[in-house]
């Protein structure tokens, strides 16, 4: 879904809502009350679930660049963020259980701690962050939250390190060097 998409959805979306307050008022001066507060109550289906923005790290921490951008992004789109995590210690890591053990708990220590930095300046703007830990490569976490969590849009992380990027005269200079990715 692109960027055009997003705000063709949301003004459908702005579009429904006034039909649904213009219905309700035409009820309630009918006198049709309960009519006009059944029309006005929310609806709790998936249509309702908040756009979520999937921020992913380099390894246990977040870029100064990707939490800058992904909080400006998510305070003009009203998304929520869902902040990831991911390196492959998993089960078939071939270390001792108690040396993979280890290697979990200071991996989650370092993102614990980085994610409370991201969550105190996305809380700052009004933005509601959850942080996510997978003990997978980052494309096999990628495809295992897209199952878990509905309605994640974009996805942004560091740029790779074999990204090239623009060199065009028009791109700013001091442009983030992040990458985002639509959700499709």
């Amino acid at each position: 879904m692109g960027l055009f998409d997003i705000f063709k959805k949301k003004a459908n979306e702005a579009k429904e809502e006034i039909i649904k307050y213009q219905e309700a008022v035409a009820f309630a001066e009918e006198g049709e009350h309960g009519e006009a507060k059944r029309r006005m109550k929310k609806d709790t289906s998936l249509g309702d679930v908040k756009s979520i923005l999937l921020v992913v790290g380099n390894g246990n921490s977040f870029g100064k660049d990707v939490i800058e951008y992904s909080i400006e992004m998510a305070k003009k789109f009203n998304y929520k963020i869902v902040a990831l995590n991911a390196a492959p210690i998993g089960d078939d890591l071939p270390v001792k259980s108690n040396e993979r053990r280890k290697l979990r708990e200071e991996f989650m220590e370092k993102c614990n701690l980085s994610a409370e930095n991201f969550r105190d300046l996305a809380e700052k703007q009004g933005i509601e962050l959850e942080h996510v830990v997978k003990f997978l490569n980052k494309d096999d976490a990628l495809e295992e939250i897209k199952r878990e969590i509905p309605g994640i849009e974009f996805v942004i992380s560091d740029k790779e390190r074999d990204f090239v990027p623009c060199t065009s005269e028009n791109r700013a200079s001091k442009r983030p060097s992040v990458c985002v990715y639509s959700m499709v």
